[in-house]
């Protein structure tokens, strides 16, 4: 402290006294530190192009029955300190009638009364995998018209990162002369969010399980899962899946995993976890991606049961004797907005249950009918 400030100091303190029975000050000290800058973050994603496909904006032409064409699109994270979650979504789909060919007039009058039809889009079927992994199936019976301004969360971007994305459009088997020459035209939009910013309006869920900032989207409610994320470099998990995956019955050194008993109590124990799942406006199909382990003792240790709002709507019976990945489709017509799925575990307890847990459950999503 120099002889100015100890000055001041004391003049201070003296006018303190005097001033008694007024306002008291207090001692302080600010320290100034300059040129401070606060600078807002880049999201930034770029697309191009991928492998032997057709150039963007994808044009098909000569479209006809069961015949099959791809489009694949590598997905950029161009900046390069910032992860991104990347959606997609298709949009602006508008058909034509492009001119009545011959076969195509000769249908309509096989089939009088039949007013001229456009809709080519309900008979384009669409499926999707991102670096490698279904998002939608072949056999999910989506099509252009009831996919339209769904959002599709495709996965996690990190900076510098590319994810590969492989559509494929196919024209259903059974689609008759009506569509010749008829055209459909689409938008396809990907968007980048910061990680934690709200899902897009009209989502299509998914949730990682295991990835905890995945799991927290939606400010969806998660009880009794293992604490747990497998499979951390412990056992191979059937290949891991995507490598965040939690038990739905944990085994006995989890200590922070809720174990449940029926309602009302029943002879045993039954496990089951719960998470809140968004159906949006009417997706009608859930998906679980979960593990099918080895046999053991009754040969059903992977069994469960589906419940949304306590109502069970499906079973699932164990399939395999080898730690296999399965994706199971289960019905939920007539369910909308965000609605609590319980997984029950059905079968009973396997050998290595205290250090393994059981039922391993890799990801649900929710699609349209």
């Amino acid at each position: 402290m120099n002889k100015n400030i100890a000055i001041s100091l004391l003049v201070i303190s003296a006018i303190a006294v005097v001033g008694v029975g007024g306002t008291i000050s207090y001692f302080s000290d600010t320290e100034a530190n300059v040129g401070n800058v606060i600078a807002a973050g880049i999201v930034d994603i770029s697309i191009a192009p991928g492998g032997d496909t057709v150039s963007l904006p994808a044009k098909i032409t000569d479209m006809k029955p069961c015949k099959t064409e791809y489009v694949t699109i590598n997905v950029t994270n161009e900046e390069n300190s910032n992860p991104v979650d990347v959606w997609k979504h298709i949009d602006n789909v508008e058909t034509e009638e492009n001119g009545i060919t011959e076969p195509e007039q000769k249908w309509y009058d096989a089939n009088p009364g039949q007013a001229p039809k456009n809709d080519i889009d309900t008979v384009i079927e669409y499926d999707m995998t991102v670096n490698g992994e279904v998002v939608i199936d072949v056999n999910d019976g989506i099509t252009l018209d009831n996919i339209e301004s769904y959002y599709i969360y495709l996965g996690r971007l990190e900076p510098c990162e590319t994810m590969e994305v492989i559509q494929s459009y196919h024209m259903k088997g059974d689609t008759e002369n009506w569509a010749q020459s008829d055209k459909v035209t689409f938008d396809m939009e990907f968007l980048a969010q910061q990680i934690g910013a709200p899902a897009p309006t009209n989502n299509l869920d998914f949730v990682n399980i295991g990835d905890p900032i995945n799991e927290a989207g939606k400010d969806r409610m998660m009880a009794g899962w293992s604490n747990t994320v497998w499979p951390g470099g412990a056992g191979t998990w059937g290949g891991g899946d995507d490598g965040t995956i939690r038990t739905v019955s944990a085994g006995d050194d989890d200590t922070y995993k809720t174990t449940y008993q029926s309602e009302p109590p029943a002879t045993n124990d039954v496990d089951f976890a719960t998470i809140d799942v968004d159906f949006g406006a009417g997706s009608n199909w859930l998906y679980i991606r979960h593990l099918d382990g080895q046999a053991d003792g009754a040969g059903n240790d992977d069994a469960f049961k589906v419940y949304v709002n306590d109502v069970a709507i499906a079973t699932y019976l164990d399939q395999y004797s080898t730690e296999t990945w399965v994706t199971s489709k289960f019905d939920t017509t007539g369910y909308t907005g965000i609605q609590t799925v319980k997984i029950e575990l059905l079968g009973g307890h396997w050998s290595g249950y205290a250090t393994w847990g059981q039922l391993g459950i890799s990801w649900m999503k929710t699609l349209p009918l």
